[in-house]
């Protein structure tokens, strides 16, 4: 019996060293557990069942399709029976955001050239990861709804989903998608950003770099004892880098960044200067001592800026990775039935297992929760097969 196909295609962070990693894994025949890798390029079609056909579509290393993907995609496009169904898989939901107009018009391209034009089909599904969540978008305009899945909840840190747009047009063809699924939902998304002080025990190190911030400002304070200390050119030089840093932190160059970025640099040099004075005078002063504050005091006052942040659309992703939210699992599963229709369920895993156990040396698995796992169906929708003649 042959073993299963495993096909793939390169996601955001694979071509940070040229997908040379990537290649050694999927592109030299090897089996990934019980499952054998076929492919020899980073992008690849198959002919699921007579109706229905996957493409996985490279655009991670650059926005447009190279010549050979192109030709490929051609080539595959004359196989196909007119009236096909597409399920296109791709790194990145360029139809969230308004940043991707350069995939948004390969895929545009893509559709109008290959599927509608050549192979007189139509791309009924995209679906995409990168974003670390479940949703569902669906056009309004088209008598069948063209559906853009995000199933990106399966490994790391969880995405907020209350700062994602709930309607959005793409590109040039001005198509409006509205949002039919999301998980979590934006109201948990919502209760989880007061999580954000947790970053000062959810982060490793990370209170070492805040004890180093203040460690400097310290410095900058000097020996001095009385206020006059507040104005000298090395704590004034430290505010305004400390004022500089904040703002950049919000990645936003509006109101909206100044906004919170001056308000946490100020925070954070309040409680410089108040730990500086409470503990002179409990005897304590010192660089030493206020950098030790410092690594519990910073990351509080960073999570506190972050839940501000969110509530002006900023920084939810800095705020979810660095708080490790691992519950609120996902995935979904496209089941091909045999009257050519096209199943798609997405499964939650509201919390995760956190403790396991040993085995029994006959079970396939070496590891088992000490819990069950308790998953849940967030949705489940069917697109039929394309009629005869509706190509």
């Amino acid at each position: 019996e042959l073993p299963p196909t495993i096909l793939a295609i390169p996601g955001n962070h694979d071509g940070h060293d040229g997908l040379d990693s990537w290649r050694r894994l999927m592109l030299t025949g090897r089996t990934i557990g019980a499952w054998q890798t076929t492919q020899s390029e980073p992008w690849f079609a198959t002919r699921v069942t007579d109706r229905w056909w996957l493409w996985g579509v490279d655009v991670e290393t650059r926005e447009d399709l190279s010549e050979a993907q192109w030709a490929y995609f051609s080539a595959m496009a004359d196989l196909m029976a007119p009236g096909s169904s597409v399920v296109v898989i791709v790194s990145e939901p360029a139809w969230v955001r308004t940043d991707e107009s350069g995939r948004q018009a390969t895929y545009r391209r893509l559709v109008a050239e290959l599927v509608e034009g050549r192979a007189r089909s139509r791309v009924r599904l995209w679906l995409s990861g990168d974003s670390h969540h479940y949703s569902r978008y669906v056009t309004t305009s088209a008598s069948d709804p063209v559906h853009f899945v995000i199933a990106g909840g399966g490994g790391a840190f969880l995405s907020a989903t209350h700062s994602i747009p709930a309607t959005t047009r793409l590109g040039d063809d001005d198509l409006e998608v509205v949002e039919a699924s999301i998980y979590p939902s934006r109201e948990i998304s919502r209760q989880l950003v007061r999580r954000a002080p947790r970053l000062l025990w959810r982060n490793g190190p990370f209170p070492l770099v805040a004890a180093l911030v203040y460690l400097i400002g310290a410095i900058a304070l000097g020996s001095a004892r009385t206020l006059s200390a507040l104005s000298s050119p090395s704590f004034v030089g430290f505010g305004l880098a400390l004022v500089g840093a904040a703002w950049l932190y919000t990645a936003d160059r509006t109101w909206r960044g100044v906004v919170v970025g001056v308000p946490h640099a100020t925070a954070h040099g309040a409680a410089i200067v108040g730990l500086w004075w409470i503990l002179d005078r409990l005897g304590a002063g010192g660089p030493t001592t206020l950098a030790l504050a410092g690594a519990a005091v910073g990351p509080l006052i960073i999570g506190l800026a972050l839940i501000a942040a969110s509530r002006l659309g900023l920084n939810d992703n800095e705020l979810f990775s660095s708080i490790r939210i691992d519950d609120y699992r996902s995935f979904a599963r496209l089941r091909f039935d045999p009257d050519g229709g096209l199943v798609v369920s997405a499964i939650g895993v509201d919390r995760v297992v956190r403790r396991w156990s040993g085995a029994d040396p006959a079970a396939t698995s070496r590891l088992e929760p000490t819990v069950p796992v308790v998953h849940r169906l967030i949705e489940t929708f069917r697109l039929d097969p394309i009629a005869a003649g509706g190509d």
